[in-house]
């Protein structure tokens, strides 16, 4: 664990947030976070503040309008997208129309493509 590193934690979690929120933020396990602020002695603070879900920096107060922010700048929030989309599950799953196995995003997804769709949906092939 870096100095860095050791210093977020101890921001977020002033901040008020979880250990598994912090491993999260910070790509440690929960329990490296957890046994970290134990011997620390950090203890939680008021969830009041808001910071940054990619670097843990604290947010600029919130007027009330809009959405509450998640980022302290696009960079951060470009960079955990990317990052929970990549830690997004896979299905793997088997065409209702070819039979080839294929991997989808969604669990609910029965077709490899477009065109297997419409050949299960109106038989024959027809062009879209």
């Amino acid at each position: 664990m870096t100095n860095d590193e050791r210093k977020r934690i101890e921001r977020l979690r002033k901040n008020g947030n979880s250990f598994s929120r912090i491993a999260e933020i910070t790509g440690l396990s929960r329990d490296s976070v957890r046994m970290y602020c134990s011997r620390n002695n950090i203890v939680p603070g008021k969830s009041g503040g808001s910071c940054c879900q990619q670097c843990g920096k604290e947010l600029a107060a919130n007027t009330g309008k809009g959405r509450k922010a998640l980022f302290c700048s696009s960079s951060c929030r470009i960079t955990h997208w990317r990052k929970m989309k990549e830690k997004d599950r896979n299905y793997t799953k088997v065409c209702a129309c070819c039979g080839s196995e294929f991997l989808s995003y969604r669990r609910d997804r029965k077709y490899c493509s477009h065109e297997c769709y419409i050949k299960a949906r109106f038989g024959g092939d027809h062009e879209a």
